[in-house]
């Protein structure tokens, strides 16, 4: 039981300890953040084809600009970033490119 006890107070502070070295900053200039990986790619696709009405649309629903926005990571991988935001009071995850928190 006191073993059990331990295991949990050490894991319980490796949570902590990982939590509280969570990378926030602020977003750099001109990047957008889409609400999936998926329409992160497409609006990549529809600005390097300049395709803009395509880019639009993406805007319009499940894309944001989200310059100088303070931001939490949430997962980095080698092509996008998965971040939290929060525009006009509502919390948002998004992906965007890793050079946006740099």
């Amino acid at each position: 039981m006191a073993k059990s006890i331990a295991w949990f107070g050490l894991l319980a502070s490796m949570i902590a300890t990982n939590t509280a070295m969570a990378q926030t900053g602020v977003i750099g200039d001109d990047y957008v953040g889409c609400l999936t990986d998926r329409y992160f790619e497409d609006y990549d696709i529809a600005v390097i084809s300049k395709d803009w009405r395509r880019r639009d649309e993406l805007m319009d629903s499940v894309c944001y600009e989200i310059e100088d926005l303070e931001y939490s990571l949430i997962k980095k991988s080698f092509m996008s970033v998965r971040i939290q935001v929060t525009i006009d009071g509502d919390t948002l995850r998004l992906t965007t490119s890793p050079k946006a928190i740099q």
